[in-house]
């Protein structure tokens, strides 16, 4: 199903799990937040990327000069990720069928089938459906300290283990600016302390905020 938004054409899931065709805004105030602290030629992660639409956005305004690393591991989410970028012309957009966390290897990505962005890497009462093995990477083996402008983190409760993996790139300066999902609820579900989550991105001189 194919749909027309902020001058991008996007496939979507037949959930339409980003309200999308439903001609919603998904999350105005996180896009908004995202595009003010970018610009041209940076590099941006997009970690839980979903079907791009941060992903196509942050492309558009790093330019042709920047990059966007969209981490999508659920393979039907990354498949359109992948038609969605090269449906818009935005090669830019470097996508990662990988999930991030603590430590390299594998994990089991629990899937729900009533929305495509609510997948998560633990047994959560939101997933009903299979379950599909994906491979896990550290994201300090896949990017060098000072290399990032942005990085966004959207990955159900599971954003505790993406620092973890992630230290030396998110610790050393210039640091990037860190945009991230934060849901007590779904983080002790995961097994994480959202306060150890907090103090940790605090130890590097990050300082909270809310997006408005």
């Amino acid at each position: 199903r194919t749909v027309h938004r902020d001058g991008f054409t996007l496939q979507i899931d037949a959930q339409d799990s980003l309200g999308l065709a439903a001609g919603q805004a998904f999350e105005p105030e996180v896009l908004a937040g995202l595009l003010r602290l970018v610009g041209a030629g940076d590099t941006v992660l997009d970690i839980g990327a979903n079907i791009g639409w941060f992903s196509l956005h942050l492309a558009r305004r790093v330019g042709p000069a920047g990059t966007v690393h969209a981490f999508e591991p659920e393979p039907f989410n990354h498949r359109l990720l992948l038609v969605n970028a090269q449906a818009n012309g935005l090669s830019c957009i470097v996508p990662h069928a990988v999930a991030l966390g603590a430590e390299t290897g594998q994990a089991l990505l629990h899937t729900t089938a009533h929305n495509g962005g609510m997948h998560r890497l633990y047994a959560s009462v939101c997933c009903e459906g299979p379950a599909v093995v994906v491979p896990v990477r550290r994201l300090d083996d896949l990017l060098a300290p000072g290399t990032v402008r942005l990085v966004k983190i959207d990955v159900e409760g599971y954003e505790h283990a993406v620092l973890r993996g992630g230290r030396a790139l998110l610790s050393t300066p210039p640091r990037p600016r860190v945009v991230s999902e934060y849901c007590p609820a779904s983080m002790l579900e995961a097994g994480q302390s959202p306060s150890a989550f907090l103090r940790e991105l605090q130890s590097w001189g990050l300082r909270p905020h809310t997006l408005d």
